[in-house]
């Protein structure tokens, strides 16, 4: 089993009232973000540097417009996902 199906699996046995907080916005933070995102959690991406936040961002659209082009998600759930992180600096 990948780590992202884990992951995934996990998610779904946390309670929907919490709020995921991930500090560090790299590529395993703006990955573990997006699981998170994409099973309906609020997100706090927490980085020190700006420009890290702005690239995780960037990175988990690009991720989303390829799951757009597979068929595997709508643009309603692009969008849906992109509200969910709240960038922290």
């Amino acid at each position: 089993m990948s780590y992202s199906t884990r992951l995934r699996e996990h998610a779904k046995k946390i309670g929907r009232d919490t709020r995921i907080a991930l500090v560090g916005a790299g590529q395993m933070g703006n990955g573990i973000a997006h699981v998170f995102a994409q099973q309906g959690y609020p997100v706090n991406l927490i980085d020190v540097k700006q420009e890290a936040l702005d690239k995780a961002l960037a990175t988990i659209a690009k991720n989303l417009d390829r799951q757009i082009a597979k068929g595997s998600i709508s643009e309603a759930d692009k969008k849906t996902n992109v509200r969910q992180h709240q960038l922290v600096h």
